[in-house]
């Protein structure tokens, strides 16, 4: 890792932006968020950086002074103010995604808009523009998409956008590595710009945005950011999802065998670790002696893996149920007949594994290593009693162990309590609207998080190899 003496930048830059000059600043801000961001060691380490987002802040205020003249505000009354949400781009399917369609439901009726910067980072899913505006309208909102044009073009666009539109709240949900983002954010009307700290916590640009309320999802990041990092306009709102009711008893082991399933982007399965999912998926099998649903898209070279994989081990290929998409997770359950899910791994997901358990449905986690063991894992998510594992053979001894109607009974009901008491709909839904809905226990939840480490430090670190 190249040495960044990051106060020496922030001077630099700034000294830039005064001379008018708001590209290479924003340019630069985004390559050291993505050498952040992307560095292993980095994972569970580091969050954010008070000078970078200054940076960010610093030239979107300077690049708006210069607008001239200003485009005319709305004049809509409260209640038809649009709320608006500002992200760099969407998948069909994830947390992400399903998190924005989450709000857009809770807006009953009020106008949504959703903002997209394009900014890219070499992901082939950036440039596919018609699928922004499907997904978008999918969702019920109105999209606009940048689509053309550098950093600059970006800034004056979203800029002039917000302050056209003259949101009642404005959500945040930038890509980590997103600079254009934070700068257009200062001309949020004051008090009513949120930033939606991703729930992976991985480094991201907006952390330390004091213009801006701080959103965090859940209690393990609500700790980190409260007591260690000290985040601006704290707000709590835990993840939810959309209740579309318990399964009942009936809707488990219909076929006298177990089956199980797992869901996330295919990254979440690909980072360094000691366990491979393809190649466990025999294994899972073999256990249960049943069949397991992989739901999320994977790439052909690994269905190709798992099939072989399959093969090897003599089981039919038609034991492994491939759904690249599906519009509920929690639906999903009851459709696909599952009895035990599994949360995808290495990298956890918790908007998922929530639905899950509001289904009803028992759930099986892992206890990650290294950066895993923290908020990546996501295994705090996951109700008291659930069963665990470590190592490859507890899974399959956990999952022979479920291979009981009245143990999946057991914990149909302590996966469904738990997201009635911290993942309920409606803390989200009030909270949301200003009703000031105090969640049980928020001043007292106290998880002993990671000690991060100051990106000066390991930037330093790293290139001294200390």
């Amino acid at each position: 890792m190249n040495f960044i003496d990051l106060e020496t930048f922030r001077i630099n830059k700034r000294a830039q932006i005064a001379a008018g000059q708001y590209e290479a600043p924003l340019i630069e801000t985004m390559q050291i968020a993505e050498m952040i961001l992307n560095h292993p060691r980095a994972q569970s380490r580091v969050f954010s950086s008070d000078i970078l987002d200054d940076v960010c802040i610093k030239a979107g205020e300077a690049a708006w002074a210069q607008v001239s003249p200003k485009p005319p505000t709305s004049s809509l009354s409260e209640a038809e103010r649009p709320w608006l949400f500002i992200a760099t781009y969407m998948y069909p399917a994830g947390g992400h995604t399903k998190v924005m369609e989450d709000y857009i439901k809770l807006a009953n009726g009020r106008p949504c808009v959703v903002l997209l910067t394009n900014l890219g980072n070499g992901d082939p899913v950036v440039h596919r523009e018609q699928l922004y505006v499907d997904e978008v309208k999918r969702l019920g909102a109105r999209a606009d998409i940048s689509v053309t044009g550098g950093v600059l073009d970006k800034l004056r666009w979203l800029q002039e956008k917000i302050v056209t539109l003259n949101p009642a709240k404005t959500f945040l949900f930038n890509h980590y590595y997103d600079s254009v983002a934070l700068a257009a954010s200062v001309v949020v009307p004051r008090g009513t710009g949120y930033f939606l700290h991703h729930a992976d916590y991985k480094f991201s640009l907006g952390v330390q945005a004091a213009h801006l309320n701080h959103i965090d999802f859940h209690a393990a990041g609500l700790c980190l950011c409260r007591d260690k990092l000290k985040v601006p306009n704290q707000v709590y709102w835990p993840l939810s999802a959309t209740d579309y009711g318990a399964r009942t008893a009936d809707d488990f082991y219909k076929n006298g065998r177990l089956t199980t399933a797992s869901s996330g982007a295919y990254h979440k399965y690909t980072s360094p670790y000691p366990y491979s999912y393809a190649d466990l998926i025999p294994h899972i099998i073999s256990a249960t002696d049943g069949c397991h649903v992989h739901i999320g898209e994977l790439p052909a070279e690994v269905l190709a893996q798992i099939a072989s994989n399959l093969a090897q081990h003599g089981i039919p290929r038609e034991r492994l149920i491939y759904v690249p998409v599906v519009p509920s997770i929690w639906q999903a359950m009851s459709a696909y007949g599952v009895d035990v899910y599994l949360p995808s791994f290495p990298t956890g997901g918790n908007k998922a594994t929530i639905e899950v358990m509001g289904s009803g449905t028992p759930v099986v986690s892992h206890l990650g290593m290294g950066p895993f063991r923290f908020i990546l894992g996501g295994d705090f998510a996951v109700y008291t009693d659930a069963l665990r594992w470590k190592h490859p053979d507890e899974l399959f001894a956990a999952l022979r162990q479920m291979n009981y109607l009245e143990v999946l009974q057991q914990h149909r009901l302590a996966a469904r309590a738990n997201y009635d008491l911290n993942y309920a709909e409606h803390f989200t839904r009030a909270l949301i609207h200003d009703e000031r809905l105090a969640h049980e226990g928020l001043h007292e939840i106290q998880i002993d998080t990671v000690n991060p480490e100051d990106v000066q430090d390991f930037i330093f670190n790293e290139h001294y190899k200390v």
